[in-house]
């Protein structure tokens, strides 16, 4: 083989062949990346390193600056002699200001660094325009998300809308027909509310409105009538009279008998009920007809 210059990608001397060539040229191009990987990792350890002492010195500042805050703001009485500032604190407070200089160098330095390997990055990265072939220009794109979005809440405006017509019609014709039912023979007017609660009839009964407490004072109220009744049954059981034409009821209400199986089947009637979930039940009129019952109710000048 003849003799070759030296090249970048070349040894200094004679290449056996073609292949040796390539190898050292390859071996130059690895070398290189690697340099650059770890140069980029080493700045990127010294940047955190800097960043986390500045975070450190930082929150020293502030720790002091609240101390002196916190001295500043104890007034001393003017009757107390003025005390000397000891030793340590006078080295602290030299201590504080060297600090401080420290943290203005390394930000200084830290800054320059930082504008230095963006201003690197930037002018290594190559800028160009590349044509839209297959996606939407973003403008044309939002505009058209915007009226998508504005097209559907319009759409939604416009089927609440046509819901809320289509109920006034058909509670308006409801209202007109059971006018129909309802004979007005006085000079007050109905509002519709009223005129919904009347047209139910004469035999519909409205759930009362009640408590716990109320029902449960009910439910005792009615198992000492049980109660009573099924004593007296026991008392007068086998003595069927017929009632004198002057028969009086009574109100005796008869002690507690002697018969065992009587008293407990009471006993256990009466722990059932008190153990009971109470559940109330479910109201058959709207708010609106409650309250119009509640008016009719009070109205004393007319009658149903």
């Amino acid at each position: 083989m003849g003799d070759q210059p030296e090249g970048p990608g070349t040894l200094a001397g004679t290449v056996g062949s073609p292949k040796g060539s390539l190898k050292i040229f390859l071996q130059h191009s690895l070398v290189g990346t690697i340099r650059k990987k770890a140069e980029q990792a080493l700045v990127g350890s010294l940047v955190k390193f800097h960043h986390r002492r500045i975070e450190r010195l930082t929150t020293k500042l502030r720790k002091l600056e609240q101390a002196k805050s916190r001295k500043s703001n104890f007034v001393k009485s003017k009757s107390s002699p003025k005390k000397k500032q000891p030793p340590v604190a006078r080295e602290q407070i030299v201590q504080n200001k060297n600090v401080d200089e420290l943290a203005s160098v390394i930000l200084s330095k830290i800054s320059d660094q930082l504008l230095e390997r963006i201003r690197s990055e930037v002018q290594n990265k190559e800028s160009g325009a590349y044509p839209v072939v297959l996606s939407v220009p973003l403008d044309i794109r939002d505009d058209g998300v915007e009226n998508k979005h504005n097209s559907k809440a319009a759409k939604n405006r416009k089927r609440k809308q046509r819901r809320k017509d289509q109920n006034e019609k058909r509670f308006h014709n409801a209202i007109e027909s059971r006018k129909e039912h309802i004979k007005n023979l006085s000079n007050t007017h109905l509002t519709d509310e009223q005129i919904t609660l009347l047209s139910r009839g004469l035999k519909f009964i409205p759930v009362p409105v009640m408590k716990e407490n109320l029902i449960r004072r009910q439910l005792l109220a009615d198992f000492n009538q049980f109660a009573r009744r099924m004593r007296l049954q026991y008392i007068f059981y086998g003595e069927e009279k017929e009632p004198h034409s002057f028969h009086v009821n009574s109100d005796w209400d008869p002690p507690v008998q002697r018969y065992v199986a009587l008293e407990t089947f009471l006993e256990e009637v009466k722990f059932e009920l008190a153990t009971t979930n109470i559940v109330k039940p479910k109201d058959n009129i709207s708010p609106g007809e409650r309250c119009a019952l509640k008016e009719l109710l009070r109205d004393k000048n007319i009658i149903m």
